[in-house]
């Protein structure tokens, strides 16, 4: 038995939950785990619940390429998915691949220059390819401001991270068009496996419409991503919506930082 640092096993408290659901005579489509599921099962199996269940899921999920489904569900023709409350089995169906909510990023999408001169000389040695360098730089670059096309300092930050769950936002920005008030949540990626999904857009969109519902401020999400070459990936999605999990694409592009901080090419 493999357990993690927090002292149990993920994937057999999945194989356990989807042992209990699985009817092998009509087998469900998809079968929902949810987070209360998962943390009554590490109780039952006598293991340690973690101070946190919501990155239960996300863990396992994070990559297209890297997944976690227990043999006893992937057997049976199912993938682990990240959903709304939880996670869920879904069964591939003859002829339709199973979808895994991923955003789909353009391999040939244009790469613009950015001068990256604006970084302090101090700060540019030390800038991280994780989540918080990725946006730190950005911040320095005011590339959330070229993106929009709008005048250096426009976008304002709020907070990054803000911590909140089950969908922490990354970064929080705020800014005003036209006399229209608006606030920017970002789901950010560092350098590695660990790809964009429209759930955790819609979650962190929807985190901060809670938050911030007296403001009446727009909510726009944005993903963000440092790509393997180094070159960040930023998505624009439309505005939130209650009732849209898969809010349509208005733009990607790519920019790539000028000379790129050391620690994002190694």
């Amino acid at each position: 038995m493999t357990r993690s640092r927090s002292n149990y096993d993920k994937l057999g408290v999945l194989a356990d939950l989807f042992a209990d659901k699985f009817d092998p005579l009509n087998p469900a489509d998809e079968i929902f785990i949810s987070f209360d599921e998962v943390t009554g099962q590490i109780l039952k199996r006598g293991e340690k619940v973690p101070k946190s269940v919501y990155n239960f899921f996300k863990d396992l999920t994070r990559s297209s390429r890297l997944r976690g489904t227990p043999d006893v569900a992937s057997g049976h023709g199912y993938t682990l998915v990240e959903a709304s409350g939880g996670g869920s089995f879904v069964r591939a169906r003859a002829g339709q691949p199973v979808d895994y909510g991923f955003v789909p990023i353009p391999r040939d999408a244009q790469v613009s220059e950015i001068d990256s001169s604006e970084i302090p000389n101090l700060v540019f040695p030390l800038i991280r390819s994780d989540e918080g360098g990725l946006l730190s730089a950005m911040e320095y670059t005011h590339l959330f401001d070229r993106h929009l096309g709008t005048e250096t300092g426009t976008v304002r930050r709020v907070q990054t991270p803000v911590k909140v769950q089950p969908h922490e936002i990354d970064g929080l920005y705020a800014f005003e068009i036209q006399g229209r008030n608006s606030l920017m949540s970002v789901e950010a990626k560092s350098k590695g496996a660990d790809d964009l999904t429209f759930e955790q857009i819609y979650g962190l969109a929807k985190m901060t419409s809670i938050l911030y519902s007296e403001t009446q401020f727009a909510v726009l999400p944005f993903g963000v991503k440092l790509a393997n070459d180094a070159a960040i990936v930023v998505v624009e999605f439309a505005p939130w919506s209650q009732i849209d999990k898969r809010p349509a694409i208005l733009r990607c592009r790519k920019y790539r930082l000028s000379p790129t901080p050391p620690l994002w090419i190694k």
